[in-house]
């Protein structure tokens, strides 16, 4: 378990989910992942690799670097009732 500070917004939320997420698979050696979450902001930052003009850049490139080392690595937005499961989960 790591505790983690509060983010300011969802969107960083979402990002530091996905980062732990690439990272973890990473170091299991998963080599082809596909990557979902329902912030559609928080999915189209690492397809796009914007990590210049949003809030979270920082996130985002410290998830690109980890991705790197992953053959395949899509990332899609799933809308919230998709994403049922994973919320039941909490």
């Amino acid at each position: 378990a790591e505790k983690i500070r509060k983010p300011h917004n969802v969107e960083s939320l979402e990002m530091i989910a996905a980062r732990h997420a690439v990272i973890f698979a990473s170091k299991i050696g998963l080599q082809l992942c596909q990557f979902e979450g329902d912030s559609e902001i928080g999915i189209k930052a690492p397809q796009t690799g914007d990590v210049f003009s949003s809030f979270f850049g920082h996130l985002v490139r410290d998830t690109l670097i980890h991705v790197n080392s992953l053959r395949s690595f899509p990332f899609s937005h799933t809308v919230r009732q998709g994403n049922a499961i994973a919320h039941a989960l909490v």
